[in-house]
């Protein structure tokens, strides 16, 4: 039995409604974005902020330039010595006093012998507030301390 034509346009309009062909829209064919925002503005602020803990644990000092020397392999965890622009020392975060540094040092090295000591000292800061941290770790014992840099391309070495 044949269709009437009217009958036969309204199944097709159906048909193409259904498809989104003449304007209308299934229920499935739109994507929600907004929870992938949300988790996409969660992970930046999260980078962030694990970005200004790690400056602030390796002291965000203004290491000065070096011309020559060669880089040494990082090792996982160094026992940071740090000496800011205002010849304050500090060590993992907390601040001492200058001849305070070989014990203490001294004290972490016991504790794990491959960490290595590592100096960072802002380009600011004279050598004659460096050497007493380094005299306090010599009479401490430790005898290998590196001194970070930053090489001509701005990275630290």
């Amino acid at each position: 039995m044949p269709r009437s034509g009217r009958e036969h346009r309204r199944r097709r309009r159906r048909a193409s409604a259904a498809l989104g062909l003449l304007g209308g829209s299934p229920v499935g064919d739109r994507v929600n974005v907004t929870p992938l925002i949300d988790v996409v503005m969660v992970l930046i602020i999260f980078y962030l902020i694990v970005g200004r803990l790690v400056l602030e644990r390796r002291g965000g000092v203004d290491l000065p330039l070096a011309t020559e020397g060669e880089v040494e392999g990082s090792t996982d965890r160094p026992i940071v010595v740090l000496v800011d622009e205002n010849g304050s020392v500090k060590i993992d975060a907390e601040t001492i006093l200058a001849d305070e540094a070989g014990p203490m040092v001294a004290r972490l090295h016991r504790e794990d012998p491959t960490r290595t000591v590592q100096l960072r000292a802002d380009r600011s800061v004279g050598f004659g507030r460096v050497r007493p941290v380094l005299g306090s770790l010599r009479e401490a014992g430790i005898g290998a301390v590196q001194m970070a840099a930053r090489d001509q391309t701005g990275g630290a070495r």
